[in-house]
């Protein structure tokens, strides 16, 4: 009984530490650039928008969610130049979006994905809506 309550204990541990673990950084945090995701309601028919993942100018990969149930919708980066990708899931549907970024010293931005229907003038009738990820500074 003992060695199962040991096994339970240390897996609820290790479901508890899914959050992305970041070292210590020396930049002073007003000097960090913030990101969070865009409040939908429930039952709004709308893509809820969660942080996915982000890299860097190269191409290295800075932060990524852990696992589907690890969901993040806010960040702190250092000011410079990124790609975004979201997680825009609607409970039916999902898709994985990205957009570049320059982020400011600072800065507040906000995330959201959208579905932008082809335009009435556009020569291509056939044409899907497609998902978007949508980046502003608020």
């Amino acid at each position: 009984m003992n060695k199962i309550l040991i096994m339970l204990s240390i897996c609820l541990t290790a479901c508890t530490n899914l959050q992305p673990k970041f070292e210590q950084s020396e930049i002073d945090s007003g000097e960090l650039s913030f990101i969070k995701t865009k409040k939908i309601g429930f039952f709004s028919g709308k893509f809820f928008p969660w942080i996915h993942s982000v890299y860097d100018i190269d191409g290295n990969k800075i932060v990524q969610m852990a696992a589907y149930a690890d969901r993040m919708n806010k960040l702190y980066l250092r000011p410079g130049e990124y790609l975004l990708v979201l997680l825009c899931d609607s409970g039916n549907a999902y898709g994985h979006p990205s957009i570049a970024v320059n982020l400011e010293p600072g800065k507040t931005y906000e995330t959201s994905c959208e579905i932008v229907k082809p335009g009435a003038d556009d020569t291509d009738a056939e044409q899907a809506a497609s998902l978007v990820a949508k980046f502003e500074q608020i």
